[in-house]
């Protein structure tokens, strides 16, 4: 079980059931939600981590507060909700550094829910966990900059204000579909034997699925954010492709 388990870990698999949909509202204050009904909005887009612990059938709710530092990659201040008797979500920028390292200095801090601001589009991204996601227990997601600055501006605009009222507050709720056909994927490690063993040792199940499964296997690779801060102008690291858009991790860690 164990051989499985770490089996699992080296492979960086990540198993995708594709019968589950989330939704992020903004629950207060009007104005706010004013905000985002002027962009034809009543939910906020994301995408949510493939670590930390998913509380699917359940809902969320809490406080947005803005983290210090604001890219969450070191020590961040404790955070503690001013309204709700909740522990809050906590709201980050993209950074120098990884996303698990945000969601895990979040979960030190006292959040129960890492909120990751992108300039880029967010669609076609992936949140890993680098091999470190195992240690953190809070979900974490991303949303566009342009929905995250809409809250940061509200947040910082009525920060003075000794008014309960102006305090942001969002729900994520986790709902759970019942459907007759799954759709859902491996991610794999194209340098790692074991994933080639796992997909060879599943074959047995696949068949049972039949026709009431889609699978789809997918192979994992991220985008050097030191090359893309350069443009990808510099030479690609040897184990990037593309100039660093394209890369596997690095097998010297």
């Amino acid at each position: 079980m164990r051989k499985k388990l770490e089996m699992i870990e080296l492979g960086m698999i990540m198993l995708i059931i594709m019968n589950c949909e989330a939704k992020l509202v903004v629950q207060q204050p009007k104005g706010l939600i004013n905000e985002f009904a002027k962009k034809n909005q009543t939910e906020i887009k994301y995408i949510v981590a493939s670590y930390g612990h998913i509380p699917w059938g359940r809902s969320l709710i809490g406080e947005v507060v803005l983290s210090q530092p604001e890219d969450g990659c070191s020590n961040i201040s404790s955070v503690q909700s001013v309204q709700i008797k909740e522990t809050p979500f906590l709201m980050m920028k993209i950074g120098e550094c990884f996303h698990v390292t945000k969601s895990k200095n979040a979960e030190a801090a006292g959040a129960k829910l890492a909120i990751i601001s992108d300039p880029l589009p967010i669609e076609n991204q992936t949140l890993d966990d680098y091999g470190m996601g195992g240690r953190i227990s809070i979900p974490t997601i991303k949303i566009g900059k342009e929905d995250a600055d809409v809250i940061e501006n509200f947040i910082k605009t009525h920060n003075s204000s000794n008014s309960t009222e102006n305090i942001v507050v969002l729900s994520l709720t986790f709902q759970l579909i019942t459907t007759t056909h799954v759709n859902y994927s491996f991610w794999l490690s194209a340098q790692n034997r074991l994933s080639y063993k796992l997909l060879k040792d599943f074959h047995t199940y696949f068949n049972k699925f039949g026709d009431l499964a889609t699978f789809t296997p997918r192979f994992y690779f991220f985008t050097s954010w030191w090359a893309q801060y350069f443009n990808f102008t510099m030479e690609a690291p040897s184990h990037c492709i593309s100039g660093g858009r394209y890369c596997n991790p690095d097998p010297d860690g």
